[in-house]
């Protein structure tokens, strides 16, 4: 009696694996996720009831790219059918 139980998140659906790629402007390696894992984040962001800019703090997610992809996702932006973004 009076055992805790732990919540515990579904896992994230099986997305392939990010693809590096090097900025032109400074040269770092960046990464580009499927639309698969932005998919997943916004629901989960959605769910969760957080502003995009909570969410993306909590996570470590680019607060520009989740808005990019929140606009894609909702038809909202210009690429609504790209597979990958950086």
């Amino acid at each position: 009696m009076g055992e805790a139980t732990e919540i515990v998140e579904p896992a994230p659906a099986e997305t392939p694996p990010p693809r590096r790629r090097s900025d032109w402007r400074t040269g770092k390696q960046t990464l580009c996720h499927p639309r698969s894992f932005w998919e997943e984040h916004e629901r989960r962001r959605a769910a969760s009831g957080l502003s995009i800019s909570q969410y993306c703090e909590q996570h470590g997610l680019a607060l520009s790219t989740l808005r990019r992809w929140s606009a894609r996702l909702q038809g909202r932006g210009a690429g609504a059918h790209g597979e990958f973004a950086a």
